[in-house]
């Protein structure tokens, strides 16, 4: 048994859980490896949540570099509670891990400290921030070798980040090496700026999607993609002064 996160309290029962099995620190009396963490980052603390729900407000702390999200897992941010990731962290998801956000997500980074979202293993499939979530926003981050998808799943999970019915900013963030599609706007006015588009150039790769709503799309660059830019299903989506190139097909399609 470890502490998950040794900056609370070893009295809060909810705060031990069984080490990871995965990270070792040095070798046992007979030379095999220690599957322990003396002296060092306990292993549970590596995970953003060891619940598959946040239970409780979290910061993942620049002083760490990173944390992971277990393969398989569906980790959920519930309405009232906030993961606020700071500048300079890398955030490392298993195999077909996604996020959901109901209540806040907050990963602003600056220019010289990005915060990345990139694979532990495999392909991670999305984040998506959904309609109630109050007060998440994107900006400096770095979204790369996600957006996996298979047939059965719906069409707006089918990017590595997706705004539905929400207005999240999404600003001077970089989204290549997608599986699908960088980002998915529905129903969502949000101010899409500064941002550049490389996911790829196979036919799933679409730089930005944008279904429905009245986004701001301005000051992006589109490169490298199958179809930059793809808007549809009555968008009334505003797009002023971006750079697109190198499409293997549209830069820009509107249907």
């Amino acid at each position: 048994m470890e502490r998950i996160d040794f900056e609370i309290s070893g009295e809060d029962s909810a705060n031990w859980s069984i080490a990871d099995n995965i990270r070792t620190n040095g070798l046992d009396a007979n030379g095999g490896s220690l599957v322990a963490t003396p002296k060092a980052r306990n292993s549970l603390h590596y995970f953003v949540s060891v619940p598959a729900t946040l239970e409780r407000d979290k910061k993942l702390k620049k002083f760490f570099k990173e944390y992971i999200i277990q393969a398989d897992r569906t980790l959920t941010i519930p309405v009232g509670k906030t993961l606020e990731i700071e500048p300079g962290v890398t955030v490392r998801l298993g195999n077909e891990s996604e996020i959901v956000v109901l209540g806040t997500l907050k990963a602003e980074g600056t220019e010289d400290k990005k915060i990345t979202f990139t694979s532990l293993s495999g392909l991670w499939k999305n984040i998506r921030i959904m309609a109630g979530s109050a007060g998440s926003a994107i900006s400096h981050a770095v979204f790369e070798y996600g957006g996996r998808y298979f047939n059965n799943m719906p069409l707006e999970r089918r990017a590595m980040l997706s705004i539905l019915e929400n207005n999240a900013p999404v600003s001077n963030s970089i989204f290549k090496n997608s599986f699908s599609a960088g980002l998915k706007l529905a129903l969502s006015d949000s101010l899409v700026e500064k941002n550049q588009f490389m996911t790829g150039t196979s036919t799933a790769n679409t730089g930005m999607i944008a279904t429905g709503g009245a986004p701001k799309i301005s000051d992006n660059v589109f490169a490298n993609n199958y179809h930059g830019l793809w808007i549809e299903s009555g968008s009334r989506a505003s797009v002023e002064n971006n750079i697109f190139r190198d499409s293997v097909d549209y830069a820009i399609f509107s249907i």
